[in-house]
């Protein structure tokens, strides 16, 4: 009985830790959704290209990309909160969230081209949509083992 609100628990911190984490990552692509719009937000494009697939009748906006990115935050949230209790790395959290941030990263660049057509390392915008999405990814880790450590 005890592991299994144990689990809750973790899973709830997973939760937790990954909105935040979603949160200051969304405040940095908002600072750079400014100049370079939601095509140089890379998983902000995916998201509304995802979007659209599924109902070809509505125009997205931004706005609704926002329900993706912070479902994707939570579940990357519960995903680092397992992976570092059952893998005991509790110890490590910045280094495993580091580590998270960039395998998401690596997500991104691998689906990217399907979703948009457009190809995120030959970007039309250069390499700022490539930077933008690296750094709030690593940011993310960061904000995400950080927060995680603080309520464990």
């Amino acid at each position: 009985m005890v592991s299994i609100q144990l689990d809750i628990i973790i899973i709830f911190y997973g939760i937790i830790s990954g909105l935040f984490a979603t949160i200051i990552m969304t405040l940095i692509q908002i600072i750079a959704w400014t100049k370079l719009h939601t095509e140089g937000i890379l998983e902000w494009h995916e998201n509304i290209k995802l979007l659209s697939k599924i109902n070809k009748k509505t125009n997205y906006s931004t706005q609704y990309s926002f329900i993706f990115h912070f479902i994707h935050g939570s579940l990357g949230g519960i995903g680092f909160a397992i992976v570092l209790e059952t893998l005991n790395l509790q110890q490590y959290p910045l280094i495993i969230g580091i580590l998270g941030g960039l395998l998401f990263m690596g997500i991104i660049l691998k689906i990217h081209k399907k979703i948009t057509d457009l190809d995120p390392i030959r970007h039309p915008l250069g390499y700022k949509p490539f930077l933008v999405s690296l750094i709030s990814h690593i940011i993310y880790g960061l904000t995400l083992g950080y927060f995680y450590n603080i309520l464990i």
